[in-house]
């Protein structure tokens, strides 16, 4: 393995890597059954909707940050967005 490309793995999945290595070094196919891809998938797909979810609270703080300095710089914005919260916040 290049040593660029080994630093940068963590110990374990460097050990795993280097077992597969010498378990099919004789161009043994690697049979990974379904159920194991199934779980992957899965996995894969429940971190993309968990990163999603990060991602749209993170723009929401944004906006009200945002909101609360216009709202300090502009007194009339203020009243505007206060009422707008409070009609937001009754419903």
């Amino acid at each position: 393995m290049k040593s660029e490309l080994r630093n940068s793995l963590k110990e374990k999945t460097l050990e795993s890597l280097i077992l597969l290595h010498e378990e099919f070094k004789d161009d043994k196919p690697i049979q990974v059954p379904n159920r194991i891809i199934e779980i992957f998938d899965e996995m894969k797909k429940r971190l993309n909707e968990q990163k999603s979810a990060s991602r749209f609270h993170k723009q929401e703080e944004i906006q009200k940050e945002n909101e609360l300095r216009s709202d300090y710089d502009n007194p009339e914005e203020f009243k505007t967005n206060h009422q707008r919260r409070q009609s937001k916040f009754r419903a």
